[in-house]
């Protein structure tokens, strides 16, 4: 009797001490993820912080090199998602190469006619034998916004721009093209090129050449960046003609594409939406996507085809059809996928219009050429409604791809 009361005097404390130590033990467990989230909290706090900050620099950077044009050019060209547009000599020479529609122009503001042309003659040499390293550094506004990202913020992600041609390497067909290939393709576009001149802002004249660039650009440019696109494209399991579509659809294959959204890349990457996405998928947690980090071609194809990963396997994973689907992450990739839900959703869903959950249950009772029509007539923003209408139209020529 007194040892099985000793016994049961033993169990009793043991299990008070069991107690104790799990109400300890419940207590740091709460405790540390209290912790945890308040952490998560202020980081996510102090990011919001940053990108705010951001979206100033570029602003600011964006108008002071507007302002800075003006001063000596009627009108304020500026690069655009399919148009790379640069000036150089003190503002005084400006190239403008219209990747959509295969053209450039070549300004120079002078006196001298035949000044004009030996500078002009310069200019189209420096165009087809830029690369975008150098571009990038001659690019002001991005140029300023990353180094005071680098200086300000934190929360960034940079890189390194490589030294790839702009454009040359498409027009000449070689990768590293020499002086020579420079010089032949330069006299070959001068061939079927016209010369004008115009009245400059400052009282001079505006020697302007301008003309058409090779049609097969589009499919070297392809051919340039396939071993990036094949190889990201196997690993988000996204089809690589539906990568090369995009890029003809963002960017037309602007190798320094960027709108004042603002948006990097051939992929035209927007930091603060798509950007926190991709950063937190490959780097772990929402970073700042630098104009540094988004111009290396690497890393734009990587975080774009990582984009279309997330859209297809997570954001709209509860649409059934394979198609569907498809159609659905094409159109978020322009519009996002809360767009894409109102689409089917309505205004009538009130708070649950913006809902992909409600609307994969609407998509799913559709056959996928439904799908297809209602997106390209119902989407909100006509852009979207054209996008989804491009990008499947220009699939068929990149097939060859997968």
């Amino acid at each position: 009797m007194k040892k099985f009361f000793c016994l049961a005097l033993v169990m009793l404390f043991a299990s008070f001490s069991f107690a104790e130590g799990f109400d300890d033990f419940k207590e740091s467990m709460d405790s540390g993820f209290s912790d945890e989230k308040k952490s998560f909290d202020t980081y996510k706090e102090e990011l919001e912080k940053e990108f705010t900050e951001y979206k100033r620099i570029v602003n600011e950077e964006y108008e002071a090199y507007k302002n800075e044009i003006l001063s000596q050019w009627k009108e304020a060209e500026m690069s655009t998602p399919t148009k790379w547009v640069e000036y150089t000599n003190g503002l005084k020479e400006k190239k403008v190469v219209d990747f959509e529609n295969g053209t450039y122009r070549l300004e120079v503001i002078g006196r001298d006619y035949e000044q004009a042309e030996r500078d002009l003659d310069a200019l189209m040499r420096d165009m087809l034998g830029v690369d975008k390293a150098t571009a990038f550094q001659r690019d002001i506004p991005s140029r300023k916004t990353d180094e005071k990202a680098r200086e300000k913020l934190k929360n960034i992600a940079t890189g390194t721009v490589g030294n790839e041609s702009v454009i040359g390497s498409a027009v000449t067909g070689k990768e590293n093209p020499t002086k020579k290939d420079i010089d032949s393709a330069a006299e070959k576009l001068k061939e079927n090129a016209s010369v004008k001149t115009e009245p400059s802002k400052t009282g001079e004249t505006v020697f302007v050449m301008q003309g058409k660039l090779p049609p097969e650009t589009y499919r070297k440019r392809a051919e340039e960046l396939n071993p990036s696109v094949q190889k990201y494209a196997k690993e988000f399991k996204i089809q690589p003609s539906l990568v090369f579509s995009v890029i003809q659809t963002e960017s037309a294959f602007n190798p320094v594409a960027q709108s004042h959204i603002p948006a990097y890349g051939l992929m035209q990457i927007v930091p603060a939406s798509a950007g926190k996405d991709v950063a937190q998928l490959l780097m772990g947690k929402p970073l700042i996507l630098t104009p540094s980090y988004l111009f290396n071609t690497d890393n734009n194809i990587r975080a774009g085809t990582a984009y279309l990963h997330i859209l297809y396997y997570r954001y709209l994973k509860a649409v059934n059809h394979p198609e569907s689907r498809f159609y659905c992450s094409i159109a978020a990739y322009n519009t996002g996928s809360g767009n894409v839900a109102s689409a089917f959703n309505g205004r009538s869903a009130g708070k649950n219009r913006y809902n992909v959950t409600t609307a994969a249950g609407i998509i799913n009772s559709m056959t996928p050429s439904e799908v297809y029509d209602y997106l390209r007539v119902r989407l909100d923003y006509d852009e979207a409604r054209r996008y989804i209408v491009k990008v499947t139209g220009t699939l068929p020529s990149y097939r060859y791809f997968d």
